[in-house]
């Protein structure tokens, strides 16, 4: 019986500590901009005062807070994210350097949330684009419509409640098993 004890108190230590493939270092994350200017029969639908929007998952686990950092949303990296412009969304396959590792990606200094790098293109000639803290877009009839990154914050991933589940399931075993011994 002591063995089965020791296999369950090392099964639940691994999953308590992020050890089986629990990534606890994900992390949702959403960023926010406001059109600042809108030609007026843009093909996004899309007027001065209204947003644009991105969401997605990243991990955060080799951020460090310190100085000029990147979290790449390239073919791999696991990160993923879609953007929506007026009527049209927007994902980071759709980036032109996705198969290149080398954008898009989100830019921190010191911890704190400095740019967006992306561009897309679309129908003709029709683009979409972010750098530092503003995004534009073209449409192929050359209208444009211009913005600012306003708002970004992140939230961690939860945790799956079966998780939570089963560690309790194991605790449950150990204490059975300690009772029977």
């Amino acid at each position: 019986m002591n063995k089965l004890k020791t296999i369950l108190l090392a099964s639940f230590f691994a999953l308590a500590t992020g050890a089986g493939g629990v990534q606890a270092a994900l992390v949702n994350f959403t960023l926010i901009g406001n059109v600042n200017s809108a030609d007026l029969f843009n093909g996004f639908g899309l007027s001065v005062g209204d947003t644009i929007s991105m969401t997605g998952v990243f991990n955060d686990s080799g951020l460090t807070g310190t100085g000029a950092e990147s979290v790449l949303f390239s073919a791999g990296s696991g990160n993923n994210l879609n953007i929506v412009v007026g009527s049209m969304s927007f994902t980071e396959a759709d980036d032109v350097d996705y198969l290149l590792g080398s954008s898009p990606a989100l830019s921190f200094l010191d911890g704190a949330f400095n740019g967006f790098d992306f561009l897309a293109y679309f129908g003709e000639v029709g683009q979409f684009e972010s750098t530092i803290f503003s995004a534009g877009a073209m449409d192929d009839g050359f209208n444009v419509v211009n913005s600012t990154w306003t708002n970004y914050s992140v939230a961690p991933v939860p945790v799956p409640a079966a998780l939570w589940l089963f560690g309790s399931g194991l605790l449950g075993l150990a204490g059975i098993a300690r009772r029977k011994s």
